[in-house]
């Protein structure tokens, strides 16, 4: 719990295919923490191509999913997981191409 109480920034990123570990359950347990959402729920691109969707919260906390991936998405959707990695250690929104 303290981790969300600071202001270290966390992406947290579900595929939409996932069995293991659903995006509603992630859902479910933010709720519980009772994180307030920050906008709207958005679209992500790769490519000009959509990517899934991402919902910032309080805190610096950025969920997000990843269209078409399964459980593990860097495996099922490497290119989208490429994205995403590079633009959260370099510090730029999600939607910055990479490619």
């Amino acid at each position: 719990m303290k981790l969300f109480l600071s202001d270290i920034k966390i992406w947290l990123y579900n595929g939409d295919w996932d069995d293991v570990v659903p995006y509603r359950d992630t859902e479910k347990n933010l709720d519980l923490l009772q994180k307030k959402k920050v906008g709207s729920f958005e679209d992500w691109h790769v490519d000009k191509h959509h990517a899934g969707f991402y919902q910032v919260y309080d805190g610096a906390l950025t969920v997000i999913t990843v269209k078409g991936a399964s459980h593990m998405v860097p495996q099922s959707k490497p290119k989208q997981s490429y994205q995403m990695f590079y633009n959260f250690v370099n510090n730029r929104p999600i939607n910055t191409d990479v490619f």
